[in-house]
């Protein structure tokens, strides 16, 4: 746990003197910055369990290293308090851009003093100032992500009446595509403001989440492993039984398929991290004439697991406007996890006005709501219902009724499975369009047939 205190009135003598509450304070560890010219002020605890060392301090920052527990899960912890004039922030966005080209994860949490968008502020003067878009750019320069929130949609509030209330997102938490991916489950809520202008905020990086056992989906990048196609055509050809229906028989060709991917399609990114570190060492070493062939080997392996990688995470990321260039493994990871995040419900609002965060009870929740909304407490008869379809006197043509009610054509369905993104997310069965564009010659007849 690590709670940030920011406030304009902080002062470090002032605490001083006041040894009782410090005292009484459960975390023991902390840095306190004092405000100047009531600009700034950040008081950051920590509790024993958390490794953390500062780097670097000032009245409107705290930068820290957070140590996990083992090097890779290191990353580095921002606490902001930016000032209302943004002139008067160009050295903490210097600082944040120093540390978001560095080799570490980064996420700066704090008030920032500024908003994003004009549906960031509700009452007042609603414009898109030079301050404003100073701020949106200065967080696409450092390359940063926004993590969104949870409940309400603003952070201030003048806490005036109604005529004159003025609410706004000031206070936000931004990380490096980097941090994204070391914590892909992380959210941020907005707790209620209670003494205080501002809504506390609270980043969770491991929330309680719900696991699923995980279904059966292809993947795109089993395309060019040289054995799927085979073992497809092969699976389908000895398993189809024409008594069944279709969807029955791809059940049967996703248990083979989940079968050949343990044996040959599996460790994606173990394999890079292996091939790399054997690399690694042949450079390092004399070179041979032996080793220079296994060097170029070894490239060539890498570079075939660097694309099927990319696939892996384009397909999560269904970015259908990139489509070539370089290398976006990075960014189509970081879309992924972005969302991920945007796609999971942490909590919920009830009716009566009370939260929820535990997944079984969202659950329970959502069909609740869901039956209350789809049933009647004065359920219409059926047979009257038909009855009065029955007596219409209009009706559409015979010709046109024939048209509606005829099977579709080969070639109509065709079309239709050519149409589809290869990418799209796959149906209830864990086939998507790409599989069935690649198969269709394989599976057009039974598809066709079964209807």
């Amino acid at each position: 746990m690590l709670p940030l205190l920011s406030s304009r009135r902080l002062n470090v003598e002032r605490l001083k003197q006041k040894k009782n509450i410090i005292s009484s304070l459960p975390l023991k560890n902390h840095v306190i910055i004092s405000s100047q010219n009531r600009a700034g002020g950040l008081w950051l605890l920590w509790d024993e369990n958390i490794s953390l060392e500062i780097i670097e301090e000032f009245s409107s920052f705290i930068f820290a290293l957070i140590k996990g527990h083992y090097p890779a899960s290191n990353w580095i912890l921002g606490c902001v308090y930016g000032n209302p004039y943004s002139k008067d922030n160009a050295l903490l966005w210097h600082k944040i851009g120093l540390f978001s080209i560095s080799n570490l994860p980064l996420c700066c949490i704090g008030d920032y003093n500024c908003i994003c968008n004009p549906l960031e502020k509700e009452g007042g003067a609603v414009n898109f100032s030079a301050k404003q878009r100073s701020f949106v750019d200065h967080i696409a320069n450092a390359g940063l992500l926004d993590l969104g929130f949870s409940s309400p949609a603003f952070t201030w509030s003048n806490r005036r009446t109604r005529n004159e209330l003025i609410r706004e997102r000031l206070d936000r938490a931004l990380a490096s595509p980097a941090w994204s991916n070391l914590f892909p489950s992380s959210w941020v809520l907005h707790l209620p403001a209670i003494s205080s202008d501002h809504n506390p905020l609270l980043l969770d990086t491991s929330p309680l989440t719900k696991k699923h056992s995980r279904k059966f989906r292809t993947e795109n990048w089993w395309f060019l492993v040289n054995s799927f196609r085979g073992f497809c055509r092969t699976s389908w050809d000895n398993s189809y039984n024409p008594n069944c229906s279709f969807s029955a028989n791809l059940s049967n060709l996703a248990s083979s398929i989940s079968c050949w991917k343990k044996e040959e399609a599996t460790g994606l990114s173990l394999n890079i991290k292996r091939l790399e570190k054997k690399l690694l060492a042949l450079q390092a070493g004399a070179p041979t004439e032996e080793s220079l062939i296994e060097e170029n080997c070894l490239r060539s392996s890498l570079e075939d697991l660097y694309l099927k990688e990319e696939i892996y995470w384009k397909q999560r990321a269904r970015n259908d406007w990139l489509t070539s260039g370089d290398r976006n493994t990075k960014f189509f990871h970081a879309s992924a996890s972005s969302k991920h995040r945007r796609n999971s419900i942490f909590g919920l609002k009830l009716a009566s006005g009370h939260r929820i965060h535990n997944p079984d009870s969202i659950s329970l929740a959502f069909v609740e709501h869901f039956k209350t909304i789809f049933s009647s407490s004065n359920p219409l008869d059926l047979t009257i219902a038909i009855d009065s379809l029955l007596a219409l006197t209009k009706k559409i043509p015979t010709s046109s009724a024939k048209f509606l009610s005829s099977c579709p054509s080969e070639e109509e369905i065709e079309s239709v499975v050519k149409s589809f993104g290869p990418d799209k997310a796959p149906g209830p069965d864990g086939f998507n369009a790409r599989f069935f564009q690649a198969f269709w010659e394989v599976l057009k007849p039974s598809f066709c047939n079964s209807g």
